[in-house]
């Protein structure tokens, strides 16, 4: 154990004992904030002046919708509002995620080191960033989801334009989708899918361009590119698939400037403007989806975190080698001990060879085995080994036997216990396996309650060892999800849904079936809802279709946009004990043919409840199963193995008791000892005996003295009555 532990002491006791060495903390949580800091720097776009308020003034036209879609013009000021709101909540999402680094704390009951430190640290703030990241992507998926869903008409006319006309004295309104023409195959609209093009800027005087002509993305002859921006069906949409390359380059910045009134904003200069960021060439899709950050850095200061943790001691375990002092008195010990037992062996040798060859053999088998072990007991009686050449009365050769028999019977003991003792002495070990493969981890199980086996990561993303398989709602594998049945419902409800739209493209209302009466109105209330219906296809004179409702869909929902619509139903009408799927097959098929589309090959089959592989019945709100995520089961499949990899210890410890001496090790040691032993048997043994042999004798004497006094003791009683 080691205290008064110092930075560079723990260091160097790392260096030495990094697989054994403990440290407790005497603080286990300690905040990031109070040892680490964050330095973060974004793509200059985000602290240059094309954010600024003033540069978005100056790109500003009041007529901006009149320039045409293709035009740069029309879209420009929307699209470096967008820029600055999201420069604004990246830096916002930034902020909070470093809050949220500062406020995390270290949990550790023991000193970590600076590589262990920055490997936890790393790896925790790689997994806010991304989480953070992920909250603007999903974000931003939803809008994007949102608008091209629900066609949400852009203010700027970029995906549609509203057109009046009076034809016959009264005013009609009309709608016309922003196309694409292409050279081969039907036009691109925006309402099926995100249209993108090459910003331009034209020197065509607007008021000479025909309104239909508006209406197509397609750029103007001799336009100039803005390069590194598009134009499509909304400015969002456009901007995020912008490389933004155009405010890199100084000619490119004078060309707006010649465009847009921005000088009478701000004093512009091109060549103090240009974006300092290194040009990567990626767009702005991506660099929102890293939070507009070029380099994120952590600071660690481990002599803080040192001190936050504080600890008092270390302790660590190490093999030491066998002393010289220890050698020499082993080496003492067993020489004695050799030179005691071989004396005892070549004595009994030499004894038993002669008499070996002096005793004859009697054909008596049996009476030679008893002579043998009379022999053995006379001998035994007959043993002296503490002879005394000066006294050899009965008495003392008598005496001198009954020592032997007892230094023998204490030496046997006594040898008998070191054996017992040394064989079954054991330890607590600390074993060291380096570097142990998954297999060898298994096998170590054995020691569960003691094995420690520190990963090298950390922090572990679940992704490296955890994959779902989640079972989703056959909805999202049935044909109803497919691109041709998505098509023959666009197509069956295009021309009918026509008429009606440019009727109420302005306040989107809500009418009861069968009836003239508007009940609701979307702009006022956005929980608008009624029962959907299908309608009654009839063949006009003019170039609408008439209809008429024929045909409530069950469990389907009407609201004021397609996805509250959507939300609000279920999907009864869907299942094969309904009425309503076949109804809904044949209208959409006949409805397909009337509108004259090529027949489509897909077979379209109902959905089948069965309570027991789904855990929504089919009254169940689409919006319940989207908050769900329309998972019926995650299947969740951890993979250990995966796991251990990416844990990677680099070495385990685990404590077990061990025999102290193995075979070869008591043997050595009774050979060292034994020879302290008898010559300690060899003085104590004699004083022993003897003293037994004289408690007797201290006895008798000792009762002889009492009655003595008890004696004495009357006498005096006797005359002290007399007085």
């Amino acid at each position: 154990m080691i205290s008064n532990i110092t930075p560079d002491t723990f260091k160097k006791l790392y260096f030495e004992h990094d697989q054994t060495l403990s440290c407790p903390c005497s603080t286990i949580a300690i905040p990031y904030r109070n040892f680490t800091s964050n330095n973060v720097t974004m793509h200059s776009v985000c602290s240059s002046i094309f954010i600024e308020p003033e540069w978005i003034k100056g790109l500003y036209f009041p007529n901006a919708s009149q320039y045409g879609v293709w035009d740069f013009r029309s879209t420009a000021h929307s699209q470096f509002e967008l820029l600055s709101s999201f420069c604004s909540l990246s830096k916002e999402i930034i902020s909070q995620t470093e809050i949220d680094i500062n406020n995390n704390e270290l949990v550790t009951l023991y000193l970590l080191s600076q590589e262990q430190i920055e490997l936890t640290i790393n790896g925790t703030i790689d997994l806010l960033k991304k989480s953070a990241s992920f909250q603007m992507i999903t974000y931003l998926n939803y809008s994007r989801n949102t608008i091209q869903t629900n066609y949400l008409v852009s203010a700027l006319n970029t995906n549609l334009i509203i057109k009046t006309k009076r034809p016959l004295g009264f005013i009609d309104t009309d709608a016309d989708q922003v196309s694409y023409s292409v050279d081969r195959g039907p036009n691109k609209l925006c309402s099926t899918e995100r249209i993108l093009v090459d910003a331009t800027l034209s020197q065509v005087i607007y008021e000479l361009i025909e309104t239909i002509r508006r209406s197509k993305l397609n750029p103007m002859p001799n336009s100039t590119i803005v390069k590194g921006f598009f134009t499509g069906c909304t400015p969002l949409e456009a901007l995020l698939k912008s490389t933004l390359d155009c405010l890199y380059q100084t000619e490119c910045l004078q060309l707006l400037v010649d465009y847009f009134p921005i000088r009478q904003q701000i004093n512009f200069h091109a060549n103090n403007s240009v974006l300092t960021s290194k040009h990567e060439n990626k767009s702005v899709n991506e660099y929102l989806n890293n939070l507009f950050i070029m380099n994120w850095s952590t600071e660690i200061d481990y002599t803080k975190y040192f001190h936050q943790c504080s600890p008092s001691n270390c302790t660590y375990s190490k093999k030491d080698r066998t002393e010289l002092s220890y050698g020499i008195t082993l080496f003492i010990s067993l020489y004695g001990g050799l030179i005691i037992i071989l004396r005892l062996i070549a004595s009994w040798s030499i004894d038993i060879l002669s008499k070996i060859k002096c005793c004859s053999r009697e054909t008596n088998e049996n009476s030679d085995e008893n002579g043998k072990i009379l022999k053995f007991i006379e001998s035994m009686k007959r043993l002296n080994l503490f002879k005394n050449v000066n006294d050899r009365t009965e008495n003392s050769i008598k005496q001198q036997k009954t020592i032997t028999c007892v230094y023998l019977i204490l030496l046997t003991g006594s040898i008998c216990i070191l054996c017992l003792f040394t064989s079954l002495n054991s330890e607590t070990k600390t074993i060291i396996e380096r570097k142990p493969s998954l297999t060898t981890y298994k096998s170590l199980g054995i020691h569960s309650a003691t094995l420690q086996c520190p990963c090298l990561n950390k922090a572990i993303l679940h992704q490296k060892f955890v994959s779902l398989c989640p079972h989703f709602h056959q909805i999202c594998s049935s044909g109803f999800v497919h691109d041709d049945w998505i098509e023959m419902t666009k197509w069956s409800t295009a021309e009918t849904s026509r008429k009606p739209r440019s009727l109420k493209f302005i306040l989107n209302q809500i009418e009861e079936i069968n009836s003239s009466m508007i009940t609701c109105v979307c702009a006022t209330d956005p929980y608008c809802k009624v029962p959907a219906v299908i309608y009654q296809l009839v063949k006009g004179s003019t170039y609408f279709v008439k209809n008429y409702s024929i045909y409530n869909v069950s469990g389907w929902i009407r609201g004021c946009l397609a996805m509250d619509s959507l939300l609000l139903s279920t999907l009864q009408c869907l299942y094969a004990d309904s009425d309503c799927f076949p109804f809904l097959l044949s209208y959409t098929r006949r409805a397909f043919d009337l509108l004259g589309r090529n027949q489509t090959s897909l077979i379209i089959r109902p959905m089948v409840d069965n309570p027991t592989m789904s855990r929504f019945p089919p009254n169940t709100p689409v919006s319940t199963m989207f908050r769900k995520m329309m998972i019926e089961e995650w299947n969740p499949s951890p993979s250990y193995p995966s796991f251990y990899k990416s844990c990677a210890p680099i070495y385990c410890t685990y404590s077990q008791k061990i025999r102290t001496e193995n075979f070869s090790g008591v043997v050595i040691k009774l050979i060292a000892t034994i020879g302290g032993i008898m010559a300690l048997l060899r003085i104590v043994t004699p004083y022993l005996i003897k003293f037994i042999l004289q408690l007797p004798t201290i006895c008798k004497k000792k009762e002889q003295h009492q009655p003595r006094e008890r004696g004495n003791e009357s006498f005096n009683q006797i005359s002290i009555d007399k007085l």
